[in-house]
């Protein structure tokens, strides 16, 4: 039995969040709920505002399979679009430049129930926390399915970020260390490479970052080497 190969005509994938940040307000409209919040006049707020609020060329998306079904987070300058099925499911705009989006789940088990606020499901488990998270420079936003929003400051500029089954990995961005390094000698370079960690770990969007720490042929140390670096997640 003889396979046959057909040749079709290749089609342009638009990206649902595409089409719908065309008619999303973006950060525009945080500017229109604080004005109503504290009487602002609303000539005065648009005033403040430019229509062209992100970089050119800034535009990505994310895709995953969830229930047989494809899922896809688009994001655009300030405004991130969650769609399953060429459906858009919720918008979330934040005031700064948003550089990095992901799905999010994150593990409790183990930790108090009162600092969560979780119901048992049964006796010594608690449900995990899922949502979308978005990495500004400055601060990580967590927006989980329930309606809750977490605000959690970075002490590091990412330079990476990956969603697994703890939480969320960063990788520092080593901003600092690349201006200085041609005015140091090859010691002080090293000293500083293997002084900062690159990798750490949130496991909660109201816990601290946690520095990541490898076992290589017994030795167990932090990542902070600069080949250290994460292939897959």
């Amino acid at each position: 039995m003889s396979a046959m190969i057909v040749a079709l005509e290749p089609k342009e994938f638009i990206p649902c969040g595409q089409t719908a940040c065309v008619n999303h307000p973006g950060v525009i409209c945080l500017h229109f709920n604080q004005s109503q919040e504290v009487g602002t006049s609303l000539l005065g707020t648009l005033s403040q505002v430019t229509l062209d609020d992100k970089p050119k060329g800034t535009d990505s998306w994310k895709l995953r399979v969830y229930k047989n079904v494809e899922e896809e987070l688009y994001l655009s300058g300030h405004t991130v679009v969650w769609s399953r099925g060429q459906t858009v499911l919720k918008t979330f705009t934040v005031d700064s430049l948003v550089k990095q989006v992901a799905w999010g789940s994150f593990s409790v088990s183990g930790e108090d129930p009162c600092q969560f606020d979780l119901p048992q499901s049964k006796p010594g488990t608690y449900p995990s926390v899922d949502g979308v998270a978005m990495v500004t420079d400055d601060a990580v936003h967590v927006f989980t399915d329930d309606g809750d929003n977490f605000v959690t400051a970075l002490p590091f500029k990412v330079r990476d970020s990956w969603n697994f089954k703890f939480g969320l990995l960063f990788e520092r961005k080593r901003e600092m260390m690349e201006k200085n390094k041609a005015n140091m000698s090859s010691f002080q370079t090293s000293l500083l490479e293997n002084d900062l960690t690159t990798i750490f770990c949130l496991q909660h969007p109201l816990r601290e970052f946690s520095p990541v720490i490898t076992k290589t042929q017994g030795s167990v140390r932090y990542m902070n080497r600069p080949h250290d670096s994460i292939v897959f997640c």
